[in-house]
């Protein structure tokens, strides 16, 4: 059956974003330090394209205190530039 697979693959994605999105603001949940650089804002449902069909997962979302700043939102990159997920960066982390 698929829907283990999605759930493991889901859950393992959820995982590497939030790791992503930390070193994005370089902070944790809740985190309060001089080198932080801006905010965690909530998840975001994505719907991506998988070989064994559609996905959809909870993309953490984060602002930079600094708008100049380049990067100013958090883009994972575990999606390519068609929002498919690739699983083979999944398999990197």
């Amino acid at each position: 059956e698929i829907k283990p697979l999605f759930r493991t693959v889901s859950e393992a994605d959820f995982k590497a974003m939030r790791f992503e999105r930390d070193d994005f603001l370089r902070a944790g949940p809740y985190e309060r330090t001089p080198e932080r650089r801006g905010h965690a804002n909530g998840y975001k449902p994505k719907t991506v394209r998988t070989m064994l069909g559609p996905l959809t997962l909870n993309v953490p979302q984060a602002v930079m205190r600094d708008p100049s700043e380049e990067g100013f939102y958090f883009q994972s990159n575990l999606f390519d530039q068609y929002h498919s997920l690739c699983f083979h960066k999944i398999a990197c982390l």
